[in-house]
C-alpha cells in the first residue's frame, strides 16, 4: 500500500524583518502556520500571525534546529534575506532532504543571483541590457578611468553599516578607484565594477515573480522613492501596467529555470528608453505585499495553494513604508521634502493614496505600534541598519 504523503501545513520563514512579516501574514491568508525563526528578535516576531523562535547564533545549531523542525511536522522553507539565502546554499542538500519543499530555486541558479559579478556575466551569455562591465585588471592598466564608475560589492551584506560596506559607490578617479577598492579588500568581499548612469534620467522598477509547475506570475512596480541616486529600497512603491518589464520577467525567469518568488531590479533610460536589469533577488522582497493586491497570489502559487479569489484584486496599488519614508523625506541633508525636491503639500497627497503597508494591518497591529513607538522614542538617532531597508539600486537622480 503506498504510503501517504501528508500536505504541508506549515511555513517556516527564515528571517525577522519586514519581508518576513508580510510572508507570515501571507502564509495565515492561505491557512498555513507560519513560524519565522532568526537569529535575532525583528519586528516581524511580534506579529499575532505567527510563531517565532530566536535561533543560536552559531551555524552548528542553527542547522540541527531546522532538521528537528522539519521531522516533528511537515513543513515547507522560505528564507527571506540573502544571509540566509546564502546559508541555505550551503547547507542545500540537508535541508531539501528533511522539508517537504524548499521554497527556492536549486542552488546552481540561487548561487548566480547571489553573486552580482555571476550575474552579469548570465546576462552578458543570454544577451540581457546591463550596464557595461569592466574587470579589475583593464581598469588599474589604464592611466584614467573610461568613464565615471559605480563599485559595488560582489554580495550584498544586508546587515553591515553603509559607512563599513557601501551598497553602491561611484568613483571618478583612478585615486577614488584604489581607496574604495582598499575598503572592500579590509572586509573580504569582491568588488563589481560598471558604467555609472549618473547623469541620465532614470526611473528605477521592481519585477516581482514566481514561477512553478510550469506557470509564471509577475507585478511590475515603480519605486517612486526614494530617487534611484539613494542606492536604497523602495520606501513608497507603485504597480503600473508594463508590457515590456513584464515580458523581461517573464524571459529572465524562464532562462534561469526559476523556481519560487524572485524579484528583478530594473533601471530605465528615460531619455533612450532602454531598461538596465541591475539584479535579481532570489526571495520574496520589501514590497512582496504587492503581488496578493494586484491578483498575483505568488506565494499561493509556489506553496500550490493559490486562491482564486486573489485573482479579482485590483491591477493597481501603492505600497508604504511609513518609517523608511520619513527618513527618505525628511533625513539631513538630502531629504527629499527638505532638500526642496519634494513638495509637502505634494508628499502629504502621496501618502494618502497608500493602500498597502510595510507594517499596518488592521488585523495584526502590534508590529506598526511597536515601530511607532520605536520612532517616537529615538525619531533620528543613528542606528543599526535595517537589514531589508537597505539595498543597492541605481545611481541617478530622476525627479518623478
Amino acid at each position: 500500500m503506498p504510503a501517504i504523503i501528508q500536505r504541508p501545513e506549515r511555513l517556516v520563514i527564515l528571517g525577522s524583518g519586514i519581508t518576513a512579516l508580510a510572508v507570515a501574514r501571507d502564509a495565515r491568508r492561505l491557512g498555513l502556520s507560519a513560524l519565522i525563526m532568526d537569529t535575532q528578535a525583528g519586528m516581524a516576531m511580534t506579529s499575532r500571525q505567527a510563531y517565532s523562535r530566536i535561533l543560536r547564533d552559531a551555524e552548528d545549531m542553527t542547522l540541527p534546529g531546522l532538521v528537528a523542525l522539519a521531522r516533528e511536522q511537515p513543513s515547507l522553507l522560505i528564507a527571506t534575506s540573502d544571509e540566509w539565502l546564502r546559508f541555505l546554499l550551503l547547507h542545500r542538500g540537508e535541508l531539501d532532504a528533511e522539508f517537504a519543499r524548499v521554497l527556492h530555486p536549486a542552488s546552481a541558479q540561487l548561487a548566480t543571483c547571489l553573486d552580482k559579478q555571476r550575474f552579469a556575466a548570465w546576462c552578458g551569455a543570454h544577451g540581457l541590457r546591463t550596464p557595461r562591465q569592466f574587470t579589475l585588471a583593464e581598469l588599474l592598466q589604464s592611466a584614467a578611468l573610461p568613464c565615471p564608475l559605480l563599485l559595488r560589492p560582489a554580495e550584498t551584506r544586508h546587515a553591515a553599516s553603509p559607512a563599513e560596506v557601501p551598497k553602491a559607490r561611484q568613483v571618478s578617479s583612478r585615486a577614488e578607484l584604489l581607496l574604495q577598492l582598499a575598503g572592500l579588500e579590509r572586509v573580504g568581499l569582491q568588488p563589481v565594477l560598471t558604467e555609472s548612469l549618473l547623469g541620465r534620467p532614470l526611473r528605477q522598477y521592481s519585477v516581482g515573480f514566481a514561477r512553478h509547475g510550469g506557470q509564471t506570475l509577475t507585478v511590475v512596480a515603480h519605486k517612486l522613492r526614494p530617487l534611484p541616486a539613494a542606492c536604497a529600497a523602495g520606501t513608497l512603491v507603485q504597480t503600473v501596467p508594463d508590457a515590456a518589464l513584464d515580458a523581461l520577467g517573464r524571459q529572465v525567469a524562464e532562462l534561469l529555470d526559476y523556481s519560487g518568488i524572485g524579484e528583478l531590479e530594473v533601471l530605465r533610460d528615460l531619455r533612450s528608453g532602454e531598461d538596465f536589469l541591475i539584479e535579481v533577488n532570489a526571495r520574496p522582497w520589501l514590497q512582496f505585499p504587492l503581488g496578493e493586491a494586484t491578483g498575483s497570489d505568488l506565494l499561493g502559487l509556489v506553496t500550490d495553494m493559490r486562491n482564486d479569489a486573489a485573482a479579482r484584486a485590483g491591477t493597481r496599488a501603492r505600497w508604504l513604508d511609513f518609517r523608511g519614508d520619513l527618513r527618505a523625506c525628511f533625513a539631513r541633508p538630502d531629504g527629499l521634502v527638505r532638500s526642496g525636491q519634494l513638495g509637502a503639500l505634494d508628499y502629504l497627497a502621496s501618502l494618502l493614496r497608500a493602500r498597502r503597508f510595510a507594517c499596518w494591518s488592521l488585523r495584526d497591529q502590534r508590529p506598526f505600534w511597536n515601530g511607532l513607538r520605536d520612532l517616537l522614542t529615538r525619531p533620528w538617532r543613528p542606528a543599526a541598519p535595517d537589514p531589508e531597508r537597505i539595498r543597492a539600486g541605481g545611481s541617478a537622480v530622476a525627479r518623478h
